[in-house]
Order: C-alpha cells, then structure tokens, then sequence
C-alpha cells in the first residue's frame, strides 16, 4: 500500500495509473454494472450521462479492489451527499448517482471510484 501522506508516492502511483490507461465508464458498461435494463438515453442525455460518467474508473477492467491501494475499499458516509470516502487512502467514493434519462431523473447506488485522470484536472 502507498503512503497516502507522501505526496510523492501519490505522484508516482498516479504516473503509474495514467500509463495503464485504465478504462473509464461510459453508460454502456454502467448500465450493465446496475442491471438497468429501462429506456435508452435520447443522444443529446448519452452525451451529457458519459461526460459523468467518464470521471469514473471502470471496474470492468478488474474487480472493485482501490486502484490505489489495491485491496478492497472501506467506505464510510461523508457529510457530501451520496459521497464516501476509503478509509485506506483518504479517497472519495461516489456512490449516488442521478442522470436523466428520456426526461425522467433516475437515482442509481453504486459504489464508484474516480479514475486517476480527475485528479490531474484539480
């Protein structure tokens, strides 16, 4: 596991995530991950759900385990709304997810984490 306080570590393991090209999520793979199986997204929705979507990794391309510290998460609540955060490494979780969906907001609970290029863009 990486030092989470050693700001070093943490930029060599994001180098090292960033050259794995780690998949990020599009709705196709997230549609599948929460068996939703409802309408389709117009195209101009699809657009904006995979802008969301693609701040995420896609564990498809594994398990669940942290990308960071590879082991499985330890969520708790935080006070952001649908937001945990992994007690290994101080990460946030996003775990309530709302997209627009032919019109309607649909609420989705799933347990995702941010892919390794989001935080290059803080």
């Amino acid at each position: 596991m990486i030092d989470m306080e050693s700001v070093e570590e943490i930029t060599n393991k994001l180098n090292e995530l960033n050259n794995k090209n780690l998949s990020k999520l599009d709705f196709e793979s997230f549609k599948n991950m929460v068996k939703y199986d409802g309408a389709l997204p117009t195209k101009e929705e699809l657009i904006v759900i995979n802008e969301y979507l693609n701040n995420f990794y896609d564990p498809q391309d594994g398990d669940n385990n942290c990308i960071f510290c590879e082991e499985p998460p330890s969520l708790s609540w935080v006070l952001l709304h649908g937001t945990a955060i992994d007690s290994h490494t101080g990460l946030n979780w996003r775990i309530y997810h709302y997209l627009i969906i032919n019109g309607e907001d649909r609420k989705f609970v799933k347990s995702l984490q941010y892919h390794p290029s989001v935080y290059y863009n803080i």
